[in-house]
């Protein structure tokens, strides 16, 4: 499931590249993921791409950063946050 920030990504959106645009439901997704992760009775994990509005969607979880090389453009390196609920 992707359902996030596309934002990091350098996706275009009816707001222009690179905009967050929730009111179209880019984020949909990841709010529901999010709303799905919460009841779960075990452990997760999950990668995100790092951006302020996955930070603010799983406040309250245990966050960490990791900086990592891209898969498409070995040259460039990307900011990702792995989330977990332990």
């Amino acid at each position: 499931c992707d359902g996030g920030c596309n934002r990091m990504a350098g996706a275009k959106s009816a707001g222009g590249a690179g905009r967050y645009r929730a009111d179209i439901g880019l984020c949909t997704a990841g709010i529901r993921l999010r709303d799905s992760l919460h009841s779960i009775q075990g452990k997760f994990v999950l990668s995100y791409n790092d951006c302020p509005e996955v930070r603010e969607l799983y406040r309250g979880y245990h966050i960490e950063e990791l900086e990592r090389q891209h898969n498409l453009k070995p040259k460039e390196r990307y900011h990702e946050l792995l989330i977990k609920n332990w």
